[in-house]
This record gives C-alpha cells, sequence and structure tokens, in this order.
C-alpha cells in the first residue's frame, strides 16, 4: 500500500507504523516550487528512538531527490527531521507492507514432528534499521 508524508524544515515529525506491518521509505523529494532560497541545501535525517540523527542525505536544487532504501518495523520508534531554511518541505514516499502472519505449531497426538517442527530455524527478526549499500556501478 502506498505511503507517504511530507515533513516540514522544524521539528522532527514521528511516523507510527501500524501493528502487522513493514514500513519501506524508497526515496526523499525535495519540493523545489515553495523553496525561495535558490542556493540552499537540506539536510533529512532519522531519529531512532529519539536520540540519533542519522544522516540519509543532502538536497539541493540541482539534487532534488535521492533514492533511499529503508525498511522499519511496528516495534520501531523512528522520526524524520529536516534541516534547511524555514520554507521547505521534503517528501518521503514508499509503502505499508502487510506482515505474514506465521503458522502455529500444533500437537496431533502422534508423538511425531509438526511440519514446522521439521523445517529449518527461522532466522532472528530484524530489530531497528536495515543496513544498506550502495549498488556497485
Amino acid at each position: 500500500m502506498f505511503w507517504g508524508i511530507q515533513v516540514q524544515s522544524g521539528g522532527p515529525h514521528a511516523i507510527l507504523i501500524p501493528d502487522n506491518y513493514s514500513l519501506s521509505v524508497k526515496n526523499v523529494c525535495l519540493d523545489v516550487q515553495g523553496l525561495e532560497d535558490k542556493e540552499a541545501v537540506i539536510s533529512v535525517y532519522v531519529l531512532v528512538e529519539g536520540k540519533n540523527e542519522h544522516l540519509l542525505t543532502v538536497l539541493d536544487k540541482n539534487h532534488p531527490s535521492h533514492v533511499l532504501g529503508l525498511d522499519f518495523i511496528p516495534t520501531d520508534k523512528i522520526s524524520f527531521l529536516v534541516k534547511g531554511p524555514d520554507d521547505v518541505a521534503v517528501h518521503l514516499i514508499g509503502y505499508l507492507e502487510e506482515e505474514d502472519v506465521e503458522e502455529t505449531s500444533y500437537d496431533d497426538g502422534s508423538g511425531g514432528k509438526t511440519p514446522r517442527e521439521e523445517s529449518s530455524p527461522s532466522p532472528e527478526p530484524f530489530q531497528g534499521i536495515r543496513r544498506w549499500r550502495p549498488l556497485k556501478k
């Protein structure tokens, strides 16, 4: 499902991710039509747990967009912050994806293993920002 938000310069803008969904943020774009200072430099940050500012990108009139690859889950407490002139707005674009509900194991009384128990163990669920690397050219 499409997701998008406009963030004005100033204080952090908290994001609430619905339960059973993950959020993928794929692109950030500068609204250049409302930009009065044509030489302004705009910094876009993500805050995790409200503590550390992590710089995502720096935008300007000549470089108004940047491709991202950030995935978040409902337990992530995230906010986005835009630093630049007062009249600046950026748009963060991505999508919400419903998480699959795992099948539950059951005991059929035969003493044998259920199909879930016979399969290989699942990896630990991811917590926090996923690391990404730039594509090789």
